[in-house]
């Protein structure tokens, strides 16, 4: 995998250097990344996924680059709750509102779908909306 990350030289202007690293490295990185900021490992796993998808399909904007320019500053300031459990505001059955409390778009993009598979499984449609996280990715 390849990415462009900015030059730790930190000369002004748009300076870029390439660093290839290993899908399963970057992804290991990233993920024990999160662990540390107090996020539970498979959730961290689910938002290294995430940041690490967005390297490998060529869109670096939204990739492992944010973990240091957004995530870690919302986990580090108290406005993303690392351990925070989804709460169900309403189930219908085939539609079901969640409120994730602060927690990372990340991982509640991706636990939100599961549920959504998992209810058109059963009721033929399924339809979460997902209310209280942050950005989705």
């Amino acid at each position: 995998m390849t990415s462009t990350l900015p030059d730790g030289a930190a000369p002004r202007g748009d300076v870029r250097r390439e660093v290839t690293v290993p899908y399963e490295t970057l992804l290991g990185e990233t993920a024990a990344c999160f662990v540390r900021l107090g996020v539970p490992e498979a959730r961290a796993r689910l938002a290294a996924e995430a940041l690490c998808y967005g390297d490998l399909t060529g869109m670096d904007s939204h990739g492992v680059f944010n973990l240091g320019r957004l995530y870690r500053p919302l986990l580090e300031s108290g406005g993303a709750d690392p351990a925070a459990e989804p709460e169900v505001l309403r189930d219908l059955g085939a539609c079901v509102l969640l409120d994730h409390r602060r927690a990372l778009g990340l991982w509640a993009a991706s636990e939100a779908m599961d549920l959504a598979a998992e209810r058109a499984d059963r009721h033929g449609i399924g339809l979460v909306s997902v209310r209280g996280a942050t950005h989705f990715g």
